[in-house]
């Protein structure tokens, strides 16, 4: 790029006339719409007129910007904001008139569609949740569409809902999202291959043959999977082995071994865990079961083999000389101990024995051995341990004796509260006799500790002991006494248990402890103001009257010198202190004259004196009561003043002026219990004083009272009476009929009744008086069910019919419900008797459950046994199919002697011992009755045969455009499960009804797998061409000559099909082509962007204006633009200094770019910095060149004769004086084409060379 800077003077001079005219053109236009999503196509349509002359142009702008000459012209705006349009219309005479609308055109802003999932990559069942992140444009998002394929297929949603989908197939699926504003606006976005559910791994491997009689087993195995997985291996006895395929493995126990293979693929992470049907096992291991019966004393036990499958000899040997060949047998041994019982089984060549040692004892506490943890502990929780020796015999529970319990042999507690807890351990054996076992204390208490000297008091030097009183249940191995003054300097310091110190100093000292014990248990206590020590100060008092009655309150004054905390008044003199403040009072209840006496203190150190005498005269009123346990209401009263010489008695009944008395002992019946106020006035003559004593009499009777929540209770009961007794100060309770109490001497006992039976409750009170009474709650009634029950089992053939008959009893209450369950309450009923069939073989359980009326509840458990050798009749095949199929039947009932009759449920039947049965489409019921000489049972199953047909519709109920939501409607046949493939390549759909969005145009088949009850019924359905997707689909590619501004681009664009065509640069200017497959567009772009720019293509059906597709090119180009200025803080130099400062004003895209300077004439004559200082040393014009560049752009200035420089100019002035009205001329040196003289006023021509002066005065 160049350009040329040349000074130029311009002078533009402007005329303005006015003429006038009338105007002959009204310009006016409508549009088709005025608002819409971007792109929007706007057609104009043109609705000037003209009276001077026929319109012949047009001009249209928006926003100022020419965009047609047309009369009805089109404008494609794709940036959204609001438009102005204008129109300019002109006539044939030249005449014009123009037209504008401001915010004519609204164009929307779209909303743009985003999506994330939590994982995109998984095995099936894969579960995905799916964010809509989609940006709203000019209105809020009112709806969103997924299309996720698999088993979700097509879900509208709220804009901000999470939607979950599970993938449960195998694929890659694509994920489109379609987002709609309330402008009704949309965007998609289409992610194909977004998620990838991968294949889980296959896992096959199989045990090869081994020799399965006995162990130990020698086993190989062979792995015929995918040698490219992970395999790890679980070999079910301990070991483990990572590989293909692990060494021949040992197995020394007759198992069964579990073996288990997880194979994960490195590849996609996907792993699968496999346990393999078959385990390594002895073929048919011995294994027998035991239940015992009866009660605690001889063992009857009942014996169940449990080996499977069906021996061909059996035989028992209980080890107390007794055998037997049956294969279930009853064994009553002959008592206590251990036994060595063995089953002996043969089948076919392989003869196995089994000895199980099978002992019974009674519970010997002496015998269990138990043991615990931690007995002692400071801190919460505290843990412990316990364990029992385990007898499999027997069972257990633990009660901790925090009201936790645990039935393992070894169980671990921990205690949450502080406290010493009693450990017991029930053993109970099989029969359910149990045995209660103390075990031991558990002791949790933190350290605890009290200063035997705290609060000593005394006069300083005060010497001290800790005298601490410590409780650990641990011995205690550290202790640290710290002693602090009271301004917390320390003043001692021992790590003895009982240190001695001396307290030298006035005032209070605090102590600090640090005790620890064997356990690791700490205690740290700080006790404050533990001691003091003071001064005495001087002990001074007064006192007021010096004589005075015996009712008399005297006042007495503390009159001490120094500091006093503490005062102790002793009123008699006899050492008694009787009050503790500064100034008291006292009343004395004794006569006669005294010495008080007053001690007074700083921190214990006391100083005392007695003054008197103070002096009491008579009389003291005083007497005594007794009450009569016979008659509540008579009362005694016992006069015993003190020199009285008469007295006067009220005895409180309010309303009663008879209730006196002036005798010395008196008597007064009340007229009833109650509380009334005795007053008693003793009178002197001699000295004028009386005295009065009052007191409250309270007239009462005890009356013992208790009350039950229930008398009618369940053993075992708790009862906890509820006291209602009146007056009682003491409580003896007793049980005359038995149970235990605690608690017996307090108001609430609890009363523990264990066993059945009539109980009474005797409860005596005492009253404060020593007045008792009794009360006796009889006929309490304790109740349990005693419960049992016979059996009786008719038929020796299965199924067996088994009467069950209650035969329970009940000593109180009557029994209401019945319980009863039999095969671990397989089958369960109710009612007094209860009958079932039951058709397999054994010794089983039967339980009976009884409640009473009183809600009592209790159970039994009895052993029955159901003949073995009755025959079964069983069989199994492949019992279904899709269509018409031959079915052979694998007989497998158990018997001998047997005879077979077979029901097809079609009518047909057999009598072979397998055969083989042809069944059409249905469902049959197939029976199978089997008889020997003297039983029959009869097995049934079912038959079905059922076809499958696949069959779906397709309802288009979207637009054809893409994106293309496609409704199918499934209308198979007997199909339970389905898989959809779409023919677009975006993954298999399980849904039974399934909707599916199409991001492509084109021609799709469509297809669906139809799944049908029985296992292998499939059929499928290919629709070929089932959807029809239209839509504009192409392609955008450019080339560009140069990268830096102006520069030019060629775009081309392809497509399918002829569309429509509006193509848009980037840089908001656009062409229009219609109706074409391919096109060329050519464009120069003038501007930049820090963007860059993406050149796309707007295809757009020409018979469906509202379907039309934006492509964009797969590529963004950038361009740079470079603009060379200058500018200089002088260009003409007419003085001596000579020196300009150039500075450049580059304008550059990219912010960096390199410069020179090319000066000639000057100094320095080039440069390549951005600024410079330069200098010019002659006279004259001078260019100044600058050249510029960055990453794309080069640009040159070239300034002619930007800098003038001239030389100072001369003349000469004569050296004489000259008079007032004279003139001088004036002579100017130098070649110089333009003349300016200042001080004009004076001269004849200012301009001229040599001008004539007529100075007035002396100047310059």
């Amino acid at each position: 790029m160049n350009h040329s800077f040349n000074p130029i003077l311009i002078f533009i001079l402007s005329f303005f006339g006015a003429l006038p005219l009338i105007a002959q053109v009204n310009a006016d236009f409508s549009s088709n719409m005025t608002s819409g999503c971007s792109p929007i196509a706007v057609l104009f349509s043109d609705q000037s007129n003209s009276s001077g002359g026929a319109i012949t142009s047009w001009s249209w702008t928006n926003n100022g910007n020419f965009f047609s000459d047309e009369q009805n012209p089109s404008i494609l705006l794709t940036q959204s904001g609001l438009y102005d349009i204008c129109l300019t219309a002109t006539n044939s005479s030249g005449q014009s008139d123009t037209r504008c609308r401001n915010n004519f055109i609204e164009v929307f802003t779209n909303p743009t569609a985003e999506f994330s999932a939590n994982n995109t990559i998984g095995c099936p069942p894969f579960s995905v949740d799916f964010t809509s992140q989609s940006i709203p444009g000019s209105a809020a998002l009112s709806q969103v569409i997924w299309d996720f394929g698999g088993s979700c297929g097509v879900v509208i949603a709220s804009p901000q809902e999470v939607i979950p989908c599970t993938y449960n197939s195998t694929g890659n699926f694509q994920v489109t999202l379609i987002v709609e504003d309330a402008n009704g606006c949309t965007a998609n976005l289409t992610i194909p291959n977004y998620i990838q559910v991968e294949e889980e791994p296959v896992v096959d491997v199989q045990i090869l043959p081994y020799d399965d009689c006995e162990p130990p087993f020698l086993v190989d195995f062979q792995n015929n999977g995918d040698p490219a997985l992970t395999y790890n291996w679980d070999l079910g006895n301990g070991n483990t082995f990572i590989g293909f395929t692990p060494p021949t493995t040992n197995y020394s126990t007759s198992g069964p071994f579990e073996i288990v293979v997880t194979a994960l693929d490195p590849a996609s992470g996907c792993s699968v865990v496999n346990i393999l049907d078959e385990q390594v096992e002895e073929l048919f291991p011995l294994d027998f079961n035991f239940l015992r019966s009866g009660d605690c004393t001889l063992p009857v036990v009942s014996f169940l083999d449990e080996s499977g499958g069906v021996p061909d000899l059996i035989s028992w040997d209980f080890g107390d000389g007794m055998t037997s060949m049956v294969s279930n047998p009853v064994h009553t041994f002959p008592g206590f101990g251990c036994f060595d019982v063995t089953l002996t089984r043969t089948v076919g060549n392989c003869t196995k024995s089994l000895s199980q040692q099978v002992c019974f004892e009674e519970i010997n506490p002496a015998n269990i051995i138990t043991n615990f943890t931690n007995p002692t502990g400071c801190e919460l929780p505290h843990q412990s341990s316990f364990s029992v020796v385990p007898n499999p015999n027997f069972s257990y529970l633990w009660d901790f004796g925090d009201g936790n319990t645990s039935t393992n042999t070894v169980a671990i507690h921990s205690y949450s509260s502080y406290g010493e807890y009693d450990v017991t351990l029930s053993v109970t054996d099989m029969l359910g006799c149990e045995t209660i076992l103390d075990v031991g204390l558990i002791q949790v208490q933190p350290i605890t500790m009290q200063l035997g000297s705290f609060g000593s008091l005394g006069c300083i030097p005060l010497q001290v002991s800790m005298d601490p009183a410590i409780q650990s249940f641990e011995p205690i191995t550290l202790i640290d006494w710290q002693v602090f003054d009271g301004g917390g300097l320390l003043v001692f310091q021992s790590g003895q248990t009982n240190p001695s110190f001396t307290l030298n100093s006035v005032g209070c000292y605090d102590v600090q402890a640090t005790i620890e014990n064997a356990d690791g248990c700490q205690l740290q206590e700080t006790i404050t103001n533990a001691w003091c020590a003071g001064e005495a100060p001087l002990a001074n008092f007064s006192f007021d009257p010096p004589i005075g009655c015996a009712s008399t309150n005297f006042s007495f004054t503390d009159l001490s010198q120094g500091s006093v905390d503490t005062w102790i008044w002793d009123f008699q003199g006899d050492g008694s202190p009787e009050d503790f403040v500064p100034d008291p009072t006292y009343e004395y209840p004794e006569i006669g004259c005294f010495m008080p006496t007053l001690s007074v203190a700083q921190f214990g150190c006391f100083d005392q004196i007695s003054l008197g005498p103070l002096c009491v005269e008579p009389p003291v009123a005083r007497f005594n009561v007794s009450y009569s346990c016979d008659t509540a209401t008579w009362v005694t009263f016992n006069n015993t003043s003190i020199e009285a010489d008469s007295v006067a008695w009220d005895f409180g009944v309010v309303g009663d002026s008879t209730d006196t008395s002036s005798m010395d002992t008196t008597q007064y019946l009340y007229p009833g219990l109650g509380e009334y106020t005795l007053t008693l006035i003793a009178y002197n003559f001699m000295t004028g004083c009386s005295d009065t004593a009052t007191a409250m009499i309270e007239v009462e009777e005890p009356v013992a009272l208790f009350s039950l929540a229930s008398t009618e209770l369940c053993a075992p009961a708790t009862v906890n009476p509820v006291d209602a007794s009146v007056g009682a100060v003491a409580y003896t309770w007793s049980l005359p009929n038995g149970g235990t109490l605690s608690q017996g001497n307090t108001a609430a006992p609890q009363i523990n009744f264990e066993t059945p039976g009539t109980y009474s409750i005797q409860l005596e009170v005492e009253n404060q008086k020593g007045c008792f009474n009794t009360y006796i709650l009889e006929d309490i009634l304790v109740n349990s069910p005693v419960i049992g029950f016979q059996h009786q089992v008719i038929g020796n053939c299965v199924p067996f019919t088994v009467v069950l008959e209650d035969n329970s009893s009940n000593p109180f209450a009557e029994n209401l419900v019945y319980e009863w369950s039999f095969l671990n309450g397989e089958i369960q009923g109710t009612g007094e008797n209860f009958q079932f069939n039951l058709d397999t073989v054994g010794i089983f359980p039967i339980q009976l459950t009884v409640e009473d009326s009183w809600g009592c509840r209790d159970s039994i458990i009895q052993s029955v046994g159901f003949n073995e050798d009755a025959p079964v009749a069983y069989f199994n095949g492949l019992l279904f199919g899709c269509e018409a199929v031959d079915i052979v039947f694998n007989n497998l009932s158990l018997g001998t002697g047997l005879t077979y009759s077979w029901e097809f449920g079609d009518g047909s039947t057999s009598s072979e011992f397998a055969p083989e049965h042809n069944f059409q489409d249905g469902e049959y019921e197939v029976c199978l009755t089997i008889q020997d000489a003297s039983c029959i049972d009869t097995h049934c199953d079912s038959v079905f045969i059922q076809p499958i047909e696949s069959l779906f519709s397709v309802v288009s109920t979207y637009s054809s455009c893409v994106p293309s939501p496609v409704k199918f409607v499934n209308e198979s046949i007997n199909g339970v499960s389905y898989v959809w493939n779409f023919g677009d390549d975006t993954g298999e759909s399980d849904s039974e009804q399934a909707s599916h969005i199409y991001t492509n145009t084109g021609t799709y088949d469509v297809s669906l797998v139809a799944v049908g009850v029985n296992p292998g019924c499939t059929d499928t359905l290919l629709l070929q061409e089932a959807v029809s997707v239209n839509g504009p689909g192409g392609q955008v590619d450019f080339l560009i000559d140069d990268f830096c501004v102006p520069a030019e681009i060629t775009v081309e664009v392809s497509s399918d099909r002829p569309y429509d065509m509006t193509v848009f640069f980037g840089d908001g200017n656009v062409q229009n082509a219609d109706s074409l497959i391919a096109n060329i567009f050519q464009h120069s772009f003038e501007t930049t962007t820090n963007d860059g720019f993406v050149p796309s293509v707007l295809m757009v059906e020409s018979n469906n204006p509202d379907c039309f597709v934006p492509i964009n090119s797969p590529d963004t180009f950038f361009l740079a633009s470079l603009e060379a200025e200058i500018m200089a803080d002088r260009m003409i130099l007419c003085d001596e200094n000579r020196e300009v400062v150039l500075e450049s004003l580059v304008e550059s895209s990219t912010g960096n770019f390199n410069s020179e300077w090319l000066l000639p004439g000057a100094m320095p004559p080039s440069s390549t910095q951005p600024d410079l200082v330069t200098t010019y040393s002659e006279p004259g014009f001078y260019d100044v060149t600058f050249i510029v560049e960055n990453e794309e752009c080069q640009d040159t200035l070239y300034a002619e004769s930007f800098i003038e420089v001239y030389e100072v100019a001369q003349f000469l002035v004569p050296d004489y004086l000259i008079c007032e009205g004279d003139s001088v001329i004036l002579e100017a040196e130098g070649d110089y084409e333009n003349f300016s003289w200042n001080n004009e006023t004076f001269l004849t021509d200012p301009g001229d060379i040599n001008p004539i002066a007529f100075p007035d005065e002396t100047m310059e």
